[in-house]
């Protein structure tokens, strides 16, 4: 009981010490220095740009209300995405609830680009030193991260004319046979492309538009189509990106011609010795024939 009673009287006799402090207005030191940092990006959405694209920073600097001391900031500094050091200001008073604003432009440069998270990017630093009245150090650095967008797709056509299922930009045969074209599209970007229409000048339109989403993802598409005579076919692919700006569009052609051997191919060789086979087959019967009355007319000699 005596405890509890003498710990009573030493709390009672601090606050009464406090509010005497404050009475005769003596400052009570702050627990840390306090600095309170933004840096944005105008416009502040999407914060998704391009390689070239001018990125427009505004970086603010506060002595939060509220706090107890006056910051004295030696230095308020812009690092670049390139790692160089812009100056902003030097000797700076901020007392409490002052703030500054400052802007810094940067172009953005494949060089300076960071694979964060699956995606390309910039980071840009705010940074602050200095010391405040209680003689607390201010050391604070603040980031700003922009996605750089980098999108591609890219189209294969080739073509089966020969019938060994392997497919090529130019292959041959004889008119009427049937060749097969296939056109493969491929997200070979960093970002997703949406959207993505192929067609073909042969008069196709290969379906619904689709998404690739992800580098590496590809679609496949495949059809038919009865030749007479030499020719050539041209499959055309284009996309938007996710600031719905045009992606591609990008070509490639095959061919297919008519009448004279494979180039690097058997299988119209082989559909040659198919035509020729019943002459073959009757060439080698008359053989076989005459072979067997050259044998009798030597048993009989």
């Amino acid at each position: 009981m005596k405890g509890r009673l003498k710990r009573s009287k030493i709390l009672a006799s601090l606050l009464v010490m406090l509010a005497l402090a404050l009475a005769l207005g003596m400052a009570v030191p702050a627990l840390a220095s306090q600095v309170q940092l933004a840096k944005e990006t105008d416009p502040l959405t999407p914060n998704i740009y391009y390689l070239g694209d001018t990125i427009h920073y505004v970086l603010n600097v506060t002595n939060p209300t509220g706090n107890a001391a006056t910051n004295y900031l030696a230095l308020v500094e812009d690092i670049l995405p390139d790692g160089s050091h812009v100056t902003l200001a030097t000797d700076i008073t901020q007392v409490p609830g002052a703030s500054n604003v400052y802007y810094q432009d940067y172009v953005v440069d494949q060089a300076d680009l960071q694979l964060i998270s699956g995606r390309w990017r910039v980071r840009n630093y705010l940074h602050v030193v200095g010391n405040d009245s209680a003689q607390d150090l201010i050391d604070a650095t603040t980031s700003r991260t922009s996605i750089i967008l980098r999108p591609a797709i890219s189209i294969d056509k080739t073509v089966d004319f020969n019938g060994d299922q392997v497919y090529h930009d130019l292959e041959t045969n004889i008119a009427g046979q049937t060749a097969t074209w296939k056109i493969v599209v491929c997200n070979t970007g960093y970002d997703p492309v949406y959207n993505i229409t192929v067609t073909d000048t042969n008069g196709h339109n290969f379906g619904a538009p689709f998404d690739l989403l992800t580098n590496g993802a590809c679609q496949t598409f495949t059809y038919n189509m009865t030749i007479i005579t030499d020719t050539i076919n041209t499959a055309t692919a284009e996309g938007v990106d996710e600031l719905s700006n045009a992606v591609g569009p990008v070509q490639d052609d095959a061919e297919v011609t008519v009448g004279t051997p494979p180039v690097g191919g058997t299988a119209f060789l082989v559909d040659k010795v198919g035509l020729l086979a019943p002459w073959i087959a009757a060439l080698l019967g008359c053989a076989a024939v005459v072979t067997l009355l050259v044998l009798r007319r030597r048993r009989h000699a």
